[in-house]
């Protein structure tokens, strides 16, 4: 897959002693131009790890080391501070572009496989922004969690060599 360093200024470190077992998925609300310019523009003070776009290409934006500003006022379990301990993912989708093509699920299901196999703590969650936002965040709308989940083992099993 094609990943692109688009290096975003929005990020800091982690808490010290921050264990990252967590993916966050978000909808970008806009085409992947917009958002990347948002997403690594200082003002905007958002970010994310990775921005995956329609036709599959992905861009990392922060280092999954460091804490990219994704999650804003959030909460898992006892959390408080969701962005802390996640993997904040974008996904290119916006009114009129919610279908979510093939590549870009593909992608999207490579990513994540990715991460869980290079994290050095297993991810132990997957979760949409709205499951976690205590502002009342919607995204990722429309999401195609079973389309998803089909393409996420067939990569698997590809990348594994599995029949």
């Amino acid at each position: 897959m094609k990943v692109i360093e688009k290096p975003s200024p929005n990020q800091s470190e982690r808490l010290l002693g921050s264990v990252t077992n967590v993916i966050v998925l978000h909808t970008t609300e806009g085409n992947a131009k917009s958002a990347l310019s948002w997403l690594t523009n200082p003002e905007s003070k958002v970010s994310a790890h990775y921005l995956v776009a329609r036709d599959g290409t992905i861009y990392k934006l922060v280092p999954t080391t460091r804490k990219a500003w994704h999650a804003g006022k959030s909460r898992l379990g006892v959390c408080n501070q969701v962005n802390n301990i996640s993997i904040g993912i974008e996904i290119e989708s916006y009114e009129g572009a919610r279908d979510y093509p093939d590549k870009q699920l593909e992608a999207l299901a490579w990513l994540i496989w990715q991460i869980m196999k290079n994290n050095p703590t297993p991810i132990s969650t997957i979760t949409a922004h709205k499951d976690i936002s205590i502002a009342g965040k919607q995204d990722p709308v429309d999401f195609p969690y079973l389309r998803f989940w089909k393409m996420f083992a067939k990569v698997v099993c590809r990348e594994e060599g599995i029949k």
